[in-house]
């Protein structure tokens, strides 16, 4: 009995498998948080969002720790309002057909869980 309990905390602490988590590095993705819709646009090493609901937009630079965690680091923003978190760490957690599950954390604080759409 000891045995299973160990095999089942073995299996639910295993990361992403890293080549699903490879299908979804580049795209097109659409997130939703409160009541804004953000399209996110991200290259190997750059990543665009634009809220759809205000039309803001901003820049952040794209660094892959690994095959399911990246690190975006602010480059330029639409508006003059300072963020609160201009570096961010992401960690693919789970993608499901064109779901990706993630959470994010600023190196202190989780930040936010969520689901993105990858739409191309």
């Amino acid at each position: 009995m000891k045995y299973l309990a160990l095999l089942a905390i073995l299996f639910s602490s295993c990361n992403q498998d890293p080549a699903t988590c490879q299908q979804v590095k580049t795209g097109t993705f659409t997130f939703e948080s409160g009541s804004s819709l953000y399209k996110i646009v991200r290259t190997a090493n750059e990543q665009s969002e634009t809220n759809l609901t205000t039309g803001e937009t901003s820049t952040w630079g794209v660094a892959w720790q690994d095959d399911c965690t990246y690190v975006i680091t602010l480059k330029r923003r639409s508006t003059n309002t300072p963020t609160q978190y201009p570096t961010q760490t992401i960690k693919i957690t789970k993608v499901t057909g064109n779901n990706v599950y993630f959470e994010s954390h600023d190196g202190e604080h989780a930040l936010l869980t969520g689901r993105m759409e990858k739409v191309k």
